[in-house]
């Protein structure tokens, strides 16, 4: 191990003292510190913590679901999401023609918006894909449940 002297200002320390108060400024200690040879190093200014008023809240539980659906059009699509009203879809993973895995999140909170459906007769590609998309900038995408070979549905979310 290897002992190489510090330029003044190089080092910089910051306390922490645990739920009581705060500290944070740079210490120069540098020109304080001869090598081989103790030093003190004043403690930087307390600042501080602010404490919560009563009792802390438990974390919000949010749960992921993962559903395997299989869907033949999109009306199907659309109805079925339709009737998910206490969950937020959060992707669409393409398995097989008709059969994707379904995303779902819930929880305290979490309110599902209105989803679209939009059937593309062609098959998917990322030229189609970003040219649909572009249509479709104020709303999120979710993903893509393909029906076959040359047709395919687009998700979105109506963030509005």
């Amino acid at each position: 191990m290897r002992s190489e002297p510090l330029a003044a200002g190089a080092l910089a320390a910051c306390l922490f003292l645990p739920a009581v108060v705060r500290a944070q400024e740079p210490v120069p200690i540098g020109e304080r510190v001869t090598p081989g040879r103790a030093a003190r190093v004043p403690a930087p200014t307390p600042l501080p913590v602010p404490v919560p008023d009563g009792e802390p809240s438990a974390p919000a539980v949010v749960a992921l679901a993962v559903e395997e659906k299989r869907l033949e059009n999109d009306v199907a699509l659309q109805t079925w999401l339709a009737t998910r009203t206490t969950e937020r879809l959060e992707a669409v993973v393409p398995l097989s023609a008709g059969t994707s895995l379904f995303v779902f999140r819930s929880g305290p909170g979490v309110i599902p918006p209105a989803y679209s459906v939009f059937h593309a007769a062609e098959a998917l590609s990322a030229d189609g894909l970003e040219t649909r998309l572009a249509l479709h900038k104020d709303r999120t995408f979710l993903g893509v449940h393909i029906l076959g070979p040359s047709a395919h549905l687009l998700v979105l979310a109506d963030e509005r």
